[in-house]
C-alpha cells in the first residue's frame, strides 16, 4: 500500500506517466468530495458537479474524464466509494460499473496515507470496465464486483495494445464466470506490490480455464512483481476442471518475486506462451 512506502508511490506516478499512451502536456485532476453514487450534471464542461445538492462524486469525475480529451487524474480521499446505481447495457458510466472510455487514459489514486475502497453494494455489477485507454490504479481496494467476465476490472478488447498498471492495491472478494479479479482481453497489465485475495469464479457459468484472480486472453501480456495471490475459490462445476489463480490463453506471463498460494484451485493454467519467472 502507498501508505507505507510513499517514495514508491511517487515513483509509481512517474512510471504511470510513461505507461499511458498519448500523454498530453498537462492533465486535469478531479477530487471527489462525496461518497454518494450520483451522475455528473453536465459531462464535458470540465466541472465535476452533480445536480442540486451539488457535490463531486467518483462517478461524476469518471464522466468528466471520459468527456474531456487528454489524460485525467482522479484523487480519492480515504473511505468507501460504493456503486449503487442499478442498470446495465450502457457504456457511459450512467449506471452499474464505472465505464472508462477516454483513449488518453486515466489515473485513479488514493491520497497519500488514505485507505480507499471502490466497491459494489447489494446490486450485481463489476467495479470498473475499461473500454479505451490506459489505466493506473494506486493505493486502492477494488472489491465486491460481480460479472460474467472480470468481476473487479474488465479490460475490453477495444483497448487494443494499451497498458495498465495496478500498484500498492488490493483486488479482493470479486466474483465472475472468468477472471474473478481481472479479465484482460489483449494489451498489457502490470501488477506491482499488490494483493489478490478472496476472489471467486463460478465454473457453472463458463466451463474451462477460468482464472480466479486473473484471466488473460487474445495475446495479452501480464507482468507481476512483488505481489501475492491467495485465498481464491471456485464453486459449481466438476472437480477436474482447470481454474487456476492465473489463467492464460495465447498470452504471456512475466512473474518476479511474487507468490501464488492456493487454498482451492491455486497455481497457473497455461494454454499459451509462458515466460517463466527468473
Amino acid at each position: 500500500m502507498s501508505t507505507t512506502v510513499p517514495c514508491n508511490w511517487y515513483r509509481g506516478i512517474v512510471a504511470a506517466l510513461l505507461l499511458i499512451s498519448a500523454l498530453p502536456l498537462w492533465a486535469a485532476t478531479f477530487t471527489p468530495n462525496s461518497f454518494e453514487d450520483r451522475i455528473d450534471a453536465n459531462p464535458g464542461d470540465g466541472i465535476c458537479a452533480t445536480a442540486h445538492p451539488v457535490v463531486c462524486t467518483l462517478r461524476a469525475a469518471v464522466m468528466e474524464a471520459n468527456a474531456r480529451p487528454g489524460l485525467d487524474i482522479i484523487e480519492l480521499n480515504g473511505g468507501t466509494y460504493e456503486i449503487t446505481r442499478e442498470g446495465s447495457n450502457e457504456n457511459a458510466a450512467l449506471t452499474g460499473d464505472l465505464d472508462l472510455t477516454d483513449p488518453a487514459g486515466l489515473m485513479i489514486l488514493s491520497q497519500p496515507g488514505a485507505f480507499t475502497t471502490i466497491g459494489v453494494g447489494e446490486m450485481v455489477s463489476r467495479v470498473l470496465q475499461v473500454h479505451q485507454g490506459g489505466l493506473m490504479l494506486s493505493g486502492l481496494r477494488i472489491g465486491g464486483g460481480r460479472a460474467t467476465q472480470g468481476g473487479g476490472i474488465h479490460f475490453a478488447a477495444s483497448r487494443g495494445n494499451q497498458e495498465a498498471l495496478i500498484q500498492f492495491s488490493m483486488i479482493e472478494s470479486n466474483i465472475a464466470g472468468a477472471g474473478g479479479g481481472v479479465f484482460l482481453d489483449g494489451g498489457t497489465l502490470n501488477v506491482h506490490h499488490s494483493r489478490f485475495m478472496g476472489n471467486m469464479v463460478s465454473s457453472e457459468a463458463l466451463p474451462g480455464p477460468l482464472g480466479v484472480d486473473i484471466r488473460a486472453v487474445n495475446d495479452a501480456t501480464v507482468r507481476i512483481e512483488r505481489s501475492s495471490f491467495y485465498a481464491h475459490y471456485t464453486f459449481g462445476g466438476t472437480s477436474n476442471m482447470l481454474r487456476g489463480s492465473i489463467s492464460l490463453d495465447k498470452s504471456t506471463l512475466n512473474m518476479f518475486s511474487s507468490s501464488i498460494i492456493g487454498i482451492h484451485d491455486g497455481g497457473l493454467v497455461v494454454a499459451s506462451q509462458l515466460t517463466p519467472a527468473t
